[in-house]
Order: structure tokens, then sequence, then C-alpha cells
């Protein structure tokens, strides 16, 4: 563990934290916390044996919540938005998309209970350490970071400034949610910035936020430029605009891409910039053209 001030201690998962694992926080107070629970259970040794009396789940996902089942006598807390595919497999499979239930199943799947929900802004008292929620859609909608003002110090969650750039690749995500929780953590000028997959980040913290968000419209101008010519779904899919590759599992990480470039298409013609025709889109013309 490493401490960042006299109450929180970051945890670095295993690979530094690289999914399928995360760095999480543990808070050492009067309500012992931990924000986030990573997946695996070498990602808990550094705990020991101390009892958590709360978690506080950034989102739904496995790598932040896997390993609620570890701490059962301990509350759980989540936004609104995202508990419901915490507390049901079912749900969970909705939120993600269909690749979940054809490719991979539902077994690795743990429910994990919800005790409470929070909403933006709502301030958890842990005793002397008191959390913001701050409400930070896109990557999924009950995404949350979790500000600790007195300190300067950020939990940035799936807000994690690694260099592949932001993931909205299920079916639950969307870029202009995404676009607007980086611009709100910015805002913030934290003087402490905590990765769930990158890990610290204490220097030129606004210009690595501005960076993270570049990917976005970087992307954006390449499916652009590709749709001067009319491209179908699959042809966009295929040329690995966002993911650049696809690892295996090959199908799964298709899926992720595909996903990721509706998200992109949808924000595209509701913005004008493309049409579809068919199954075909392609770049708008001004009108004379």
């Amino acid at each position: 563990m490493q401490m960042l001030s006299n109450n929180i201690y970051l945890i670095e998962g295993p690979n530094y934290g690289q999914y399928p694992y995360s760095n999480f926080l543990y808070i050492d107070d009067r309500i012992q916390t931990l924000v986030d629970t990573g997946w695996g259970n070498e990602s808990l040794n550094s705990l020991g044996a101390r009892e958590i009396d709360l978690i506080i789940n950034s989102h739904f996902h496995l790598d932040h919540r896997g390993n609620n089942h570890a701490f059962p006598d301990a509350r759980v807390w989540a936004h609104r938005l995202d508990a419901p595919a915490m507390r049901s497999k079912d749900t969970f499979v909705d939120y993600v998309g269909s690749f979940s239930k054809e490719d991979v199943g539902t077994s690795h799947i743990d429910e994990s209970p919800v005790h409470q929900e929070f909403e933006d802004n709502d301030l958890i008292c842990l005793g002397e350490v008191e959390l913001q929620v701050i409400h930070t859609p896109g990557h999924t909608p009950g995404h949350c970071s979790f500000f600790w003002k007195d300190e300067g110090i950020l939990y940035g969650g799936d807000i994690d400034l690694s260099k592949n750039g932001p993931f909205y690749g299920t079916m639950a995500s969307n870029i202009d949610s995404f676009i607007s929780s980086i611009k709100k953590l910015k805002n913030l000028n934290p003087r402490i910035y905590v990765s769930a997959h990158k890990g610290l980040i204490t220097e030129d913290i606004p210009a690595c936020l501005d960076k993270y968000l570049n990917h976005i419209y970087e992307r954006e101008a390449r499916i652009l430029d590709s749709l001067a010519i009319p491209r179908n779904l699959e042809e966009l899919t295929m040329q690995k605009i966002i993911a650049r590759s696809f690892g295996e599992p090959e199908e799964v990480n298709y899926k992720l891409e595909m996903y990721g470039i509706i998200h992109h298409l949808e924000r595209l013609m509701k913005s004008g910039q493309i049409i579809r025709d068919g199954d075909y889109y392609v770049e708008a013309r001004p009108q004379g053209f």
C-alpha cells in the first residue's frame, strides 16, 4: 500500500493495475472503507486481515467490484444508475451488451448487494475523510469519481488517463456524457489524481485530462475520413479505429470495438456530420455539392 495522506492509501492491483485488475483505495478512518475492491484474491494481499465496514463502488464493472464478496459484513454503496447491474446478472448483460451472454457466458459474473445508493454531490463522511461523490457517466451510466477536497485527492476510477484513451465499448456507454465528465474533473483541479489503471498522477493533471479527451476527437476525425466513401458498420469496425488491434478473445474485442463505433456514429448523425443510407454511412455534403 502507498500512503497518499494520513488516512488514504493506494492499493495497486497486480500487473500495475492493468485490466482485468485495477487500483483502488483503502481509507483508514472511523469507518474503514474501500473505494472499489479490484478483482482476484491477489489484489487484496496488502490489506491483510483488516476489517472493512464500507465498500464504495465507482461503477458496476467486475474489475472494480469483483472482490466485494470477500467482505460479507461490509455495506456496499453505489450510484443508483449502476446498482441494478451489480445486483443482477441479467441486468449486467443488458448494460454491457450481447457478447457477454453469447461469447463468455455469465458464470464468471458475481452479483453484489447494494445496500445504499448515492447521487451526484452527496457527501460521504468516514470520520476525518469526507468524500464528495462526483457523478461522471459515460464509461457507464452510474460511473462516479470521489474527491476529498481538503487534501485535493481525486479518485477518477475509469476516467483512467491511460494512453489508450477513454473506453466506451459497451451498450450502456455514452460519448457525450464521457466528454462532459472529463471536463467536470478538470474543473476540480486536484492535487493528486488516482487512476484505476494507471496509478498516481501528480503533475500536469489538466494537460493529462485534455490529452485523454482528445482521443475521442481524434477517433471521430478518423471515422469521418473513412466515410469519404460509404461504409457499413462491419467495415468501420474492421478498421480498428478505436482499439487499433483485436487481442484475444478476438470476437469479444470485435464487439467492444463495434459498440464504440456505434456510439460515434450516433453522435456524428446527431450533429449532422454524417448520414445513413440503408446499411451504409457517409459524410454529409453541404447543400449544392
